[in-house]
């Protein structure tokens, strides 16, 4: 069978240039990013990616279809549909390069996909709720705090840029660009070999280097004039066996500061560190703000921006979701491990979750300064949205997603769940009571979130239809 097949990544640069050649005579960049639709949306509270991938694919001549299903979704395929399509040269390239694996007559990726990204390629492990999976928590990740980061990469041209809790080397490979040198750093061995894979499949391997170590332990003093990092923060209770690459300790912040505390040795001045993350803290702001001010003193100009918040139970919720489906919680379910551990969320003392983005620049000493810009929504399960004057704006069907119009001009891009949400509303039902009629009416959709989690994300999208003047507030009668 091939799950029980083992093979490993190769570092071959004539043939990792090979592959790249391919996925560009392919256009699988163009293919990879109109494929997966769902990033262009600004909320999805139901999403099933493999599904509508699969939709999408339809759409494609047999070839394109083929190497696609193989290498975005890891399909099983047939041995001779493969070499029908994409060929038996390519297929053994793919064999040579540890990439996939043949057995009993099909062909499968040994739960690895290939991912684009802003004209780039990485090599990542098949995200754990793929149903073709079978490596729960795979040696590298990439999720949507990745792209976040990455889309932040300024354009300014620097000598040396660091990347810390490096991966699969995205926001390292993206910045070397406008580098004269990148300084990769991943902490976990089985991950370097993605990490130097990815490199080459770039062709950046002349301005990128990989250090394996803990954050800056490796480094000497060297400094840099730009630090990227998406640290592991989670917070999680102390005995769980969470993910290394998302566990923060107990309170979220003991891979965080570490790195924070690094700055003033490892940052030039006028040098910039960007970062995004989550952080527990009280309903007015995360605990990370503090230990910004007590860490950084008054010597680097500090911006925050808080972008989304949600409930410390929403997020025990989503964290026990994880670890029961990534197979590291045997024989217990998310409902036993968030009840297990209601005295954990007293004992950090918090009662909300930010996601955050963090801009550090090291200024000249005792100049510096802290901004924090909170633009989480003020929506909550319990009020009710009410449409504003639907005459107002119309709503098109595009190729990829709806879109809200006002004025001939589009002001929001939907997907059919929060289309589906939206002709709920009525001026009568709180959001949680909208969130139950979805749960009757199609069942999916309680299988997919925590329903906690899931009314939050329903909130968070009312906050960003008022803010395009879409729906307000209404007085329940």
């Amino acid at each position: 069978m091939i799950d029980k097949e083992k093979t490993m990544i190769r570092i071959n640069i004539e043939k990792i240039k090979k592959l790249r050649n391919y996925l560009d005579d392919t256009c699988y960049d163009t293919l990879n990013q109109k494929i997966r639709q769902h990033q262009n949306y600004f909320f999805n509270p139901l999403p099933n990616e493999y599904d509508n991938i699969q939709l999408e694919l339809l759409k494609l001549k047999k070839d394109k279809r083929v190497l696609l299903k193989l290498l975005l979704l890891g399909d099983k395929i047939e041995l001779n549909e493969i070499e029908n399509t994409i060929g038996t040269e390519f297929l053994n390239l793919l064999i040579e390069l540890g990439i996939v694996i043949k057995s009993d007559g099909y062909v499968q990726t040994d739960s690895y996909i290939i991912i684009s990204f802003l004209d780039k390629y990485f090599l990542v492990g098949l995200p754990y709720n793929n149903p073709n999976c079978r490596i729960k928590d795979p040696s590298v990740y990439i999720g949507m705090d990745t792209y976040r980061l990455t889309e932040n990469i300024t354009s300014k041209r620097v000598d040396k840029v660091l990347d810390l809790c490096a991966g699969s080397g995205i926001q390292g490979i993206c910045a070397a660009n406008k580098a004269n040198s990148v300084t990769l750093v991943e902490i976990n061995h089985k991950t370097i070999p993605f990490t130097k894979f990815n490199i080459v499949l770039n062709n950046v391997e002349d301005k990128v280097r990989v250090k394996e170590g803990s954050l800056y332990e490796n480094l000497g003093n060297t400094t840099f004039d730009e630090i990227y990092v998406n640290p592991p923060f989670i917070a999680v209770p102390q005995d769980w066996n969470f993910p290394i690459a998302g566990n923060g300790g107990e309170n979220g912040l003991e891979i965080t500061l570490n790195i924070i505390r690094g700055y003033k040795r490892h940052l030039n001045i006028n040098g910039r560190a960007y970062m995004v993350g989550e952080a527990i803290g009280t309903e007015k702001e995360p605990f990370l703000i503090d230990e910004l001010r007590t860490e950084l003193g008054n010597d680097f100009k500090i911006t925050v921006i808080l972008d989304f918040k949600f409930s410390i139970e929403a997020h025990l919720r989503r964290s026990s979701y994880v670890a029961i489906n990534m197979g590291k919680m045997n024989g217990k379910n998310a409902d036993e491990l968030f009840e297990k551990y209601k005295d954990w969320i007293k004992k950090v003392n918090a009662t909300s979750v930010y996601n955050y983005y963090l801009k550090v620049e090291r200024t000249q000493p005792a100049q510096g300064s802290i901004e924090v810009i909170n633009m989480t929504t003020t929506w909550s399960k319990d009020d009710v949205p009410v449409l504003k004057n639907n005459k107002d704006f119309q709503i098109q069907k595009f190729p990829q997603y709806y879109a809200i119009c006002r004025n001939g001009k589009i002001i929001a891009q939907l997907d059919d769940a929060t289309l589906t949400f939206i002709k709920k509303i009525d001026g009568k039902l709180t959001i949680e009571e909208i969130y139950q009629k979805l749960c009757e009416e199609n069942k999916n959709v309680a299988n997919y979130l925590p329903r906690v989690e899931a009314i939050e994300s329903l909130a968070e999208a009312c906050g960003t239809l008022k803010a395009r003047n879409i729906i307000e507030k209404c007085n329940r009668n």
